[in-house]
């Protein structure tokens, strides 16, 4: 009836192990009572059971003592023997009388009898089994459950990442505290008939038609009974306390600012207990009522805490430059959300200064503000624009763009594609301001989420391949917004030597990537996520293309300015070299004073020069500078006197020590600039050759051995730098460079 099965475990195993010693000390006591009869034990057994007089078998079994062996004596037992056996007829061996009744004078025995009876009657059914459940169930159960007919055990959400729940078979066990949304499982791996699982008394159906297998989403908080039964008998129940997940706590940690590259920098501080899965920052416009939504990217894979700086470009946003109810919504994996406070700030707006490209962002906020109203106008003005390649700097790839955003608002009657082309009116005025610049830095956000992505899934070989196309980007990138700096008064000689100023874009950052490698390829995942942040935020915040760096602007107008000098001192030279072809003496004379203002001009903007690179920009002049100076007021001083010869000795010594004096300001200002835009590590190099100690000490080698390192570095820093190059070549300057 099934009675074992509702006991607990403790106790059904005491009571198997109590009937088993109580069978083995029965079986003790009963051998020990136990013997096989005698021969002579049978004959009296016969005898009494015959009702025999006098016993005659037994008597026939005895023999004469030796003492009494005389022949009368022997005669007389002889015929006594004879006589015996000659009244023996019939023999009875009579009904087994055991000693039950002598020791059970009350019947008890009968009690015992009627109970198993009733059980038999009762049960109708899984008799059978239902003895052997008895007897098994407690065995099977410290066997543990794995290998056992029975299963059952509890799957936890997987984003808590904590391991199954094993439940024993019996009752009233229950085990801590389960998760919402976790799974309980049971599975017989047998064929058992009678199988049933009950949820607060309601039945469960089964997920396969024999009704071996059961799941059983566990989604309701609070206590909850479950009841399992095998063979038609009750064979576990537990009561489960079922919790909800508790949700994400996220706060701004600091006020929201405005990056370089006019990106809204988020810090905030998250905490849960599993961990956040999705960062959202929520803007309103409380003038309008417009709200919308953007994705951040998580800088950890479901960080449980801690605090981090979120970036999100929003100068394509049509709330760009307003100020807007700020909040952050962090949620888990189960669904959970958390809410930040609300803040006010003034989002970032993209300032643009091409006449093309303010039309058309004027343009674009006419089309969202009033779609139907302005779209005809908006058109035409479009066409027309797109028919003047003047104005957007000739570029067939922006007359096309324009054409097609003119034929979708034509065709759009309805104002259906008015964000689809709003967007494109915002791609097409960011690329006629900045050019190629732009895409670079699309392309550099999206490597970036990229490389996190794959940070959260610990793939090596995708983050080793997304940081080399990382490092190509930047370059790029830099490339870009050097050029995008200067326009077209930047020549490539400038253009090159800007670029090695660039603190992010030398031998620092390819020297940061290839510590994220080493990151990558030890497996120091959260290392490398937290040093890959950093890299970001150096790079939101590096000098935008708008030229907010001053110090590096006025450096690069030394350099333009000294390179001008230079070639102002070369014409004069190469007119100066041309009179000394003159024959008659009175031409020479005239031609020499012809050139005594302009190289009296050169002399006095040199001297301005070596004053001003002292005072703007704090660098001591290079020695070469008043060199220079002293060998153009000697070349003067030639030319008064109209001796052409001597003046153009001069003057090619000049131009020869004011090519040596730009190389030498170039490095100059790229030492300086590298120790002021971004803080290096110890061991890390402010330039080749030049090493930081631990004690903040430089080490400088001698000037020429620099000199061949710094002419080898910057050789085979150009070319990893060239986009253009093949992937095959770059890899091989790549590994020259990081080797040297």
């Amino acid at each position: 009836i099934g009675f074992f099965a509702w006991l607990p475990a403790w106790l059904h195993f005491i009571v198997l192990i109590g009937f088993i010693l109580v069978l083995l000390v029965t079986i003790q006591q009963g051998w020990r009572q136990f013997s096989f009869p005698s021969h002579r034990h049978v004959l009296a057994r016969l005898d009494e059971a015959s009702q025999f007089k006098n016993h005659p078998l037994t008597s026939l079994d005895q023999h004469l003592v030796e003492q009494m062996k005389e022949e009368q004596t022997h005669d007389m037992w002889e015929e006594y023997r004879r006589r015996t056996l000659n009244t023996i007829t019939t023999i009875k061996t009579g009904w087994v009388r055991p000693y039950l009744s002598v020791l059970d004078q009350y019947g008890i025995r009968v009690v015992v009898f009627l109970f198993l009876t009733a059980g038999i009657v009762f049960s109708q059914t899984g008799v059978w089994a239902a003895l052997k459940q008895g007897v098994q169930l407690t065995l099977n159960q410290l066997a543990g459950i794995n290998g056992q007919p029975l299963k059952i055990w509890i799957d936890r959400p997987v984003y808590t990442n904590l391991p199954p729940v094993y439940l024993t078979v019996g009752q009233n066990q229950n085990p801590a505290s389960i998760h919402q949304h976790s799974v309980l499982k049971v599975i017989w791996e047998s064929a058992v008939q009678g199988n049933r699982v009950t949820l607060d008394g309601e039945e469960v159906l089964p997920k396969d038609d024999l009704g071996h297998h059961y799941l059983v989403p566990l989604e309701e908080l609070g206590k909850t009974t479950v009841r399992i039964f095998s063979d038609w008998q009750l064979v576990g129940k537990w009561t489960l306390e079922v919790i909800a997940d508790q949700p994400p706590h996220v706060a701004f940690r600091d006020v929201p600012y405005t990056t370089q590259r006019d990106s809204l920098a988020i810090p905030y501080y998250v905490q849960d207990d599993f961990g956040i899965t999705q960062l959202t920052v929520v803007l309103h416009d409380p003038v309008s009522g417009g709200e919308q939504t953007e994705e951040l990217t998580l800088a950890q894979n479901a960080p449980k805490e801690g605090d981090f700086t979120a970036y999100k470009n929003l100068v394509s946003s049509p709330l760009a430059g307003r100020e807007v109810e700020l909040s952050i919504v962090a949620k888990d994996a189960a669904g959970n959300a958390g809410v930040s406070d609300i803040l006010v700030v003034a989002l970032p707006e993209k300032e643009f200064k091409h006449p093309t490209a303010k039309e058309l962002i004027s343009a674009r906020k006419m089309l969202l503000e009033d779609p139907l109203a302005q779209r005809n106008q908006i058109s035409l003005n479009l066409l027309q624009l797109s028919q003047d390649p003047t104005r957007y700097l000739n570029n067939s790839k922006i007359g096309l763009a324009l054409r097609v955003a003119h034929k979708r608002l034509a065709y759009d009657k309805q104002g259906k594609y008015v964000p689809e082309t709003a967007g494109l009116l915002w791609d097409i005025a960011v690329d006629i301001e900045d050019g190629g610049f732009s895409l670079a830095i699309k392309q550099l956000r999206q490597l970036e989420d990229n490389i996190l992505d794959a940070i959260a899934r610990g793939d090596y070989d995708a983050i080793n391949q997304l940081l080399e196309q990382y490092r190509r980007t930047i370059a790029n990138l830099v490339y870009q917004q050097m050029q995008a700096q200067m326009g077209k008064e930047m020549d490539p000689e400038m253009l090159q030597g800007l670029m090695d100023m660039n603190a992010l874009s030398g031998q620092d950052l390819m020297g940061f990537v290839d510590y994220l490698q080493d990151l990558a390829r030890t497996g120091q995942f959260d290392t490398l996520s937290q040093m890959f942040a950093e890299l970001q935020n150096a790079l939101e915040n590096m000098q935008s293309a708008n030229g907010a760096n001053q110090q590096l602007q006025k450096a690069l107008t030394f350099i333009k300015d000294l390179a001008n000098i230079r070639d102002k001192q070369q014409k004069v030279l190469e007119k100066t070299f041309a009179i000394q072809k003159e024959i008659s003496l009175e031409r020479v004379e005239k031609l020499t004073q012809q050139q005594v203002k302009p190289q009296t001009k050169i002399i006095q903007e040199l001297e301005d020069y070596i004053t001003n690179l002292a005072m703007d920009i704090g660098i001591t002049p290079p020695i070469r500078l008043p060199l220079a100076a002293s060998s153009a007021k000697d070349a003067l001083l030639d030319l008064k006197r109209s001796d052409a010869i001597n003046a153009t000795r001069m003057q090619t010594e000049v131009v020869a020590l004011l090519n040596e004096a730009l190389e030498e300001l170039k490095n100059m200002i790229r030492q300086s600039m590298a120790r002021g835009m971004i803080s290096l590590p110890t061991g890390s190099s402010l330039m080749p050759g030049v090493q930081v100690q631990s004690d903040q000490s430089i080490v400088i080698p001698d000037r020429g051995k620099l000199n061949k390192i710094d002419t080898l570095i910057q050789d085979l820093r150009d070319k990893t730098s060239d986009p253009g190059r093949k992937d095959l070549e770059y890899d091989y300057f790549h590994n020259l460079l990081h080797f040297f």
